[in-house]
């Protein structure tokens, strides 16, 4: 049986009340996913510590630390370091398929990690890669980070997308990692 709303309510305002929240509140992934400041739990930011590993500062005798280690080896970190490969290997198979350098767009892409984990990726065998977000700091962080790549990057929304403003056309591959997480719930 589902709670009420008012049962609901209760509940988070007891967790939120809880002094273990101020505990969970220290480890960076926990605290940024629910605040939210790039506007939606799964920011590129907060994922960049599943992806990239991100290590805290301080010994792991240190509860923090410890708890970090525990929440990005988690099974939600795996489940996001497999769509992250998934993604991958979709792109290694379109570079491996296409007649000519693939061109590719990545919608709601996040910082663009799936190209850490491109075994057969170089720039000369891709012909495009067009990254396209609502975050412009994450297209800043894409173009610095893969600055040697045929990478164009987008800002534009997903109403854009969907009415056909932006302008992607011709895409061998065509992928959204992200985008069911930013969509608000209906």
């Amino acid at each position: 049986a589902q709670a009420s709303a008012e049962t609901w309510s209760r509940v988070l305002a007891a967790a939120r009340a809880h002094p273990l929240r101020g505990f969970l509140h220290l480890e960076p992934f926990t605290f940024r996913c629910y605040s939210r400041p790039g506007g939606h739990a799964g920011d590129a930011r907060a994922l960049d510590y599943v992806l990239r590993g991100r290590e805290l500062p301080m010994p792991m005798s240190d509860p923090t630390a410890a708890l970090h280690q525990r929440i990005i080896r988690g099974q939600t970190a795996r489940m996001l370091r497999f769509r992250c490969d998934r993604i991958a290997r979709a792109i290694e198979e379109a570079i491996e398929q296409c007649p000519r350098p693939p061109r590719i767009l990545a919608a709601g892409c996040g910082h663009l990690r799936e190209l850490d984990r491109i075994v057969a990726f170089g720039s000369r065998r891709i012909g495009r890669i067009v990254a396209f977000d609502t975050d412009r700091e994450a297209l800043e962080q894409v173009r610095h980070d893969y600055a040697g790549l045929p990478i164009d990057t987008q800002f534009g929304s997903l109403r854009d997308l969907v009415r056909g403003g932006a302008p992607f056309t011709d895409m061998d591959l065509v992928y959204c990692s992200g985008l069911m997480e930013a969509l608000p719930a209906i």
